[in-house]
C-alpha cells in the first residue's frame, strides 16, 4: 500500500509541475496581449533566446519584451490563443509545445484581422522556485486575412506598454 501511496504522490507532483509550466505559457499569451512589458520580462529567464519565425536571436528577457512589444505597438486588438499540446518535466528542466491561434487588428485596417497559426516550441527551467521560459521557438505555418467588425468595447486609441 505504501508503494502505490508513494506512485500515486509522484505522479500528483508531475501534474503539478505540468500545469506549473503550462500557466507560464499561457501568461505569456496574456501579456503579449495585454502589451505587459513587466509581465513578459518576468517569464524569461535572464539568459533565454527566442527566435520568432523570420525574427531571431533575442537574447534577454529583457530585450525579448521589448522586441514582442515593438512587433505589436501598431495593433488596435490582439489575441493569442495557446494550446498546450505536450510538456514534459525532468527535474528543474521542462519542455513543451503549443500550437498558437492569433488574431490581429492593426489601426491601420480595423476591418481586417489577421490570423496566424504556428507553433511554439519551448524550453523551462525552474529558478528559486519558479518556472521561466529559457528558450522559445515561433515557427509561423500559416497567414490569413479575413474581413472582420471590430466590438464597440475595443479601444480606439494606442494603449502604452507598461515597463521595458
Amino acid at each position: 500500500m505504501l508503494e502505490r501511496d508513494l506512485e500515486t504522490e509522484d505522479l500528483a507532483r508531475a501534474a503539478v509541475e505540468r500545469l506549473r509550466v503550462t500557466e507560464v505559457m499561457t501568461a505569456y499569451g496574456l501579456a503579449c496581449d495585454e502589451r505587459d512589458g513587466t509581465t513578459l520580462e518576468q517569464l524569461f529567464h535572464p539568459d533565454a533566446t527566442a527566435s520568432y519565425d523570420v525574427d531571431g536571436d533575442l537574447v534577454g528577457g529583457p530585450a525579448i519584451a521589448r522586441w514582442v512589444l515593438g512587433a505589436t505597438a501598431h495593433l488596435r486588438w490582439q489575441q493569442h490563443s495557446l494550446r498546450p499540446m505536450r510538456v514534459e518535466v525532468a527535474g528543474d528542466h521542462a519542455t513543451a509545445v503549443a500550437y498558437l491561434t492569433s488574431h490581429q487588428v492593426s489601426f491601420d485596417e480595423p476591418g481586417v484581422t489577421m490570423m496566424m497559426n504556428s507553433r511554439y516550441d519551448m524550453e523551462l527551467q525552474c529558478v528559486d522556485g519558479a518556472w521561466r521560459i529559457r528558450s522559445l521557438r515561433l515557427v509561423v505555418g500559416t497567414i490569413e486575412h479575413r474581413p472582420v467588425t471590430l466590438g464597440s468595447l475595443v479601444p480606439d486609441h494606442r494603449t502604452e506598454a507598461t515597463h521595458v
